[in-house]
């Protein structure tokens, strides 16, 4: 049986979820990522963008999750194929996609 890890909604209102076998299949292995940090960035992001790939997919960015490099952004990757958004991926890199076009920004 599978188990949300969260269920919660964006700045926008959508609701986004965290599968427990999502998150333990292939997320922790993008080392020093954590669930509080993919709900952070998905509650509090500082942009949110669309996907250049996956047309369905909104990329949520958040800086400053990481207290040892605080430069740092977190990229979680969440699918919009139903009425809930399920987060696909999430791992750290130095910025954002500057072709992904911005959906929301703070």
């Amino acid at each position: 049986m599978a188990f949300y890890l969260f269920h919660t909604h964006d700045p926008r209102g959508e609701t986004v979820v965290l599968w427990e076998n999502r998150y333990h299949n292939h997320i922790r292995k993008h080392e020093g990522i954590t669930v509080a940090m993919i709900q952070t960035a998905v509650e509090e992001p500082e942009i949110i963008t669309r996907d250049t790939t996956y047309p369905l997919r909104d990329n949520y960015y958040a800086r400053g999750l990481d207290p040892d490099v605080p430069e740092d952004w977190v990229k979680v990757c969440v699918e919009f194929s139903s009425d809930e958004g399920k987060v696909i991926t999430a791992f750290f890199t130095d910025r954002p996609k500057p072709e992904e076009d911005i959906l929301w920004s703070r």
